[in-house]
Formats: C-alpha cells, structure tokens, sequence
C-alpha cells in the first residue's frame, strides 16, 4: 500500500512539478520587453543607429533604428530599405552593428600608432 501512495505521489510531482503560473511567465516577458527597450533607447535611432536583431521566430533584421515607441519599434532594413514594425515581446537579441568606415578608421588608427611607436622607439637608440 505504501508503494502505491510513493508511486501517485511521484507520478503528481513530475505532472504537475514543471507548471509555472501564467502571470510569471507576463512578468518575465515584461522584464525582457523593458530590458529591450533600454537597450534600443541607448543606441538612439537613425542611420547611425545600426542593428542586428533577432527576433523569436528566428527571423533576423540588419539595419537601423527608426523610431522608438512605447510598445514597438521601428528597423529599416539595410537590404531591402524596408519598414519593419517590432514589439519590444517579439524581439530576443539586439546588438550594435558597426559601421565599416568606423572599424576601418579603427584598423587604419591602430596600425598608424604602432608604427609611430617602434618609430620613436628605433629613433631614441
């Protein structure tokens, strides 16, 4: 009898275990929408505003920030210049997308400065 009892005992904790109630899982899609939202706001919008985003059903968007709303956003796609209307619960990923002429100017920077190094450095021996 008591094997019973431990069996439906553990038969209910595995069903009835992984639940999570539906208003934690609102309160951790608004946590991630306010998250987002952040974010965008401090990347600014415009061209100089460039992205890459992922949104949840996998689709992914290279472009700039348009607009930014109270429950959506707006990217301009790099590719087709078109208009694309994301909420903040939609998108999953955003990161800074560089421009060329930045890394470019980095690049040529770095390399211009190590050899004006090793220049003062041969000269003062």
């Amino acid at each position: 009898m008591d094997r019973i009892r431990r069996s439906i005992v553990i038969a209910l904790l595995l069903t009835l275990g992984p639940v999570v109630p539906s208003h934690a899982l609102a309160q951790n899609s608004d946590k991630q929408a306010d998250k987002m939202k952040a974010e965008l706001r401090r990347l600014g919008t415009g061209p100089n505003a460039r992205v890459r985003l992922e949104l949840r059903n996998g689709k992914r968007i290279n472009g700039y920030i348009s607009e930014i709303k109270d429950k959506t956003f707006i990217v301009i796609s790099e590719q087709s210049g078109s208009a694309t209307e994301v909420e903040y619960t939609d998108a999953r990923k955003a990161s800074w997308k560089a421009p060329k002429a930045l890394i470019i100017g980095l690049a040529v920077g770095a390399v211009v400065g190590f050899f004006a190094i090793v220049g003062y450095l041969a000269r003062g021996e």
